[in-house]
Formats: C-alpha cells, sequence, structure tokens
C-alpha cells in the first residue's frame, strides 16, 4: 500500500513541476525579455534624450538589447516549455534517429 502512496506523490509533483516550468518559463520571459530588454531600453531612450544626455554608446548599446529582446524572450520561453515537456512525459517523435 504505501507504494501507491509514493506513486501517487511522485504525480503529482510532476504536475507541480510540469506547470511550474511551464508558467516560469513565460513570466521570466516576460519579464527579461519584453521588460528589461525592451520597454527598459526604449523608456531609457527616451529619457536620456529628453534629458539631453543620450550618448551614441547609450544608444547603440540599448538598440542592441531591442533587437535581441525577442530572441532572449523565446529562448526563456523555450526552457520553460522543454521543462514542461520533460515533467509531462513526452518525448519527441525524432530523438530515437538522434541516438543511430
Amino acid at each position: 500500500m504505501p507504494e501507491k502512496k509514493n506513486n501517487n506523490l511522485n504525480g503529482q509533483l510532476n504536475k507541480f513541476l510540469k506547470y511550474f516550468s511551464f508558467v516560469m518559463g513565460y513570466v521570466v520571459a516576460f519579464y527579461i525579455g519584453l521588460y528589461l530588454m525592451l520597454i527598459a531600453q526604449i523608456i531609457k531612450i527616451v529619457r536620456l534624450l529628453y534629458l539631453r544626455k543620450l550618448t551614441v554608446s547609450i544608444f547603440l548599446i540599448s538598440s542592441a538589447k531591442i533587437l535581441l529582446s525577442t530572441t532572449v524572450n523565446g529562448g526563456i520561453w523555450c526552457i520553460g516549455y522543454i521543462g514542461y515537456n520533460h515533467f509531462k512525459g513526452t518525448k519527441d517523435p525524432d530523438y530515437e534517429k538522434l541516438e543511430e
């Protein structure tokens, strides 16, 4: 009987970790990719332009962050989605072909 309880606990833990990694993938992706690298940089450029303290180096660095924000956002989201699929127990159908 204790085995069944342990198995149920593992199933609940996998379910929790599955949804936790999925939600955290979205939250962290939107915070870093959308807010820190896109919105905050646009606000920074506009604020420094308004104060007449915008330099070329700040503008170029902020522009690079803005351009890379979608890539970083997608990469972080993919990590969360990979964690979701790992705890869900699904496998890539082409995985066996990679091991050959």
